[in-house]
């Protein structure tokens, strides 16, 4: 095995989703830091992968007892997608190929921690949405954190009525030339990926966690910036039907990296 550096600028939307299994699918980003330079990966999984992958084959013992647990076959597909996703995008990161042995487990915040024998370096983070998971599997010392939204009119809706935005965000909405819609689900994935980072999620007053800059990076890619957390950044893939936002300590860029052989 080994990788190709394919970009010095942050994959497009395309790359974060590619085709092939759930394994297949995990890639590297190599972080690039002023003190040293680590890796993170990332993947998905969707809701036909669960056909293809026996819960058993990753599951750990710990988790087929709660997946059997749930009352609801939608609330365990979405259990069972974000522990595939978690477990590809973790495997990779520890080259660890029988998934079962890693155990994801919960903080007292709600954050999910990796349990494994061999290491305890390795934080995850994972989002679920519109029958997709995605999850990104990081060095303990670079914290970071993922979140997903389906943009929708309904999620768009609630948006608005739930955030207060700054004037910044506001000027942005108006002046970005983007659908209205997804730059709602936008401001409030770049917010909620912050609150996974600092593991408050959304109970802390939301403006605490308010962007105050929203600039174009690429086409449907955005980088902002904010206001009470300045050493912080957040980047986002947006398109018409989904927005994915990436937090990730403001000194650190990454480079992605596609997997051969």
């Amino acid at each position: 095995m080994f990788f190709i550096l394919v970009t010095a600028t942050p994959p497009h939307f395309e790359t974060l989703f590619p085709q092939g299994s759930v394994a297949s699918r995990a890639q590297r980003l190599a972080l690039v830091r002023p003190e040293r330079s680590c890796s993170a990966w990332i993947t998905h999984a969707e809701g036909s992968d669960l056909a293809g992958c026996p819960a058993e084959s990753y599951l750990h013992p710990s988790e087929s007892g709660q997946a059997a647990a749930f009352r609801f076959a939608a609330r365990r597909q979405t259990f069972l997608l974000g522990r595939l996703a978690a477990k590809a995008a973790v495997g990779a990161y520890l080259a660890e190929s029988d998934w079962t042995r890693l155990e994801l487990t919960h903080g007292v915040f709600g954050q999910p921690l990796v349990n494994y024998p061999v290491s305890n370096d390795v934080e995850v983070s994972l989002s679920h949405s519109g029958g997709r998971a995605v999850a990104l599997a990081f060095p303990r010392e670079c914290p970071m954190a993922i979140d997903m939204e389906t943009v929708d009119h309904d999620r768009a809706a609630t948006v608005k009525s739930e955030l207060q935005f700054l004037p910044e965000e506001r000027e942005w909405i108006k002046s970005a030339a983007v659908d209205e819609r997804a730059a709602y689900v936008l401001l409030w994935t770049v917010r909620e990926a912050l609150g996974k980072v600092l593991r408050c999620g959304l109970t802390c007053p939301l403006e605490l966690l308010a962007v105050d800059q929203v600039k174009p990076v690429a086409d449907g890619l955005w980088e902002s910036s904010y206001r009470n957390f300045s050493q912080f950044k957040c980047l986002s893939w947006m398109r018409a039907d989904l927005v994915v936002s990436l937090t990730l300590p403001k000194m650190t860029d990454f480079q992605a990296c596609l997997r051969r052989g």
